[in-house]
């Protein structure tokens, strides 16, 4: 099966991420940047699936109350924007 090896090297490439909690008093724009930086060898599709592994508190609990049909859209960056 190649979901699981798939599954363990997204856990550890978000393990280098640190946590979005998405509290008023952190920059989403900036942490963004910073993910970009860390991961520019590493493809645009690539990067936004770990981006979820690393959320906790209000961005969490805002990622998992989104439907099947947005969480579809966020496979580009233009599906991330507000």
């Amino acid at each position: 099966n190649n979901t699981i090896p798939s599954i363990i090297n997204d856990t550890f490439k978000s393990i280098r991420l640190p946590p979005y909690r998405g509290r008023q008093d952190e920059d989403i724009d900036q942490w963004v940047e910073q993910a970009i930086k860390q991961y520019s060898h590493t493809a645009d599709g690539e990067l936004l699936k770990i981006l979820p592994l690393v959320f906790r508190d209000n961005a969490l609990t805002w990622f998992t109350t989104l439907g099947e049909t947005k969480r579809s859209t966020l496979a580009t960056w233009g599906g991330w924007k507000c």
